[in-house]
């Protein structure tokens, strides 16, 4: 208990404690038995941050300790801090395994690169070496693309074509935008 920040709370009642205080007591009657696999199913649904914190610490701990821990979530984040592997599910049916870089290459998504331009119009975007999609719309342009140079590439495209551009912002595809993108939506509408 005291491992758990329960020490205090060995003679309450389970209905007397919070919901994290509850979760923690029910990892703890798991772990009683010195499992090897762990399974949770949606640990950390309804927590408050500092609960939430303070479960991914845990996981943590155990899988340092040699625990397996198999686990459900609907929170990608959670998926991607503590997970290995994931599986995606959709309805039931199994649509994707492997490792976040894995799932994130067979999705076929490429990093948004962002910047606000005057001369947009102007530029042909496509012609950059592996550019997927260009979105331009009222002076912004999205541009989608894969490779480790890609951002590297849309800079010198903007120098070399004097380009002016400001606010340029890169984001890497994450475990949510595949999974958006595996249950059917656009890219741009998971970013």
């Amino acid at each position: 208990m005291e491992r758990f920040g329960l020490d205090d709370k060995k003679k309450s009642y389970i209905k007397r404690l919070s919901g994290g205080e509850r979760q923690k007591v029910s990892i703890i009657a798991a772990l009683i038995a010195n499992p090897q696999i762990i399974f949770l199913d949606e640990l950390t649904t309804g927590l408050d941050p500092q609960a939430r914190i303070d479960m991914w610490e845990l996981i943590k701990s155990l899988r340092r300790d040699g625990k397996t821990i198999l686990m459900t979530t609907h929170y990608m984040e959670e998926a991607e801090n503590l997970c290995d592997r994931v599986c995606i599910m959709v309805k039931g049916k199994i649509v994707a395994m492997g490792t976040i870089a894995e799932l994130i290459e067979q999705a076929g998504i490429g990093q948004k690169i962002t910047f606000s331009s005057p001369d947009a119009a102007k530029a042909d975007f496509m012609n950059i070496d592996h550019m997927m999609d260009v979105n331009i719309h009222d002076g912004v342009v999205e541009l989608y693309g894969i490779g480790k140079n890609l951002l590297r590439d849309v800079t010198i495209y903007l120098t070399e074509h004097h380009i002016a551009f400001e606010d340029l912002s890169n984001k890497n595809p994450g475990l949510e935008d595949v999974f958006l993108k595996l249950t059917g939506r656009k890219q741009e509408e998971s970013v």
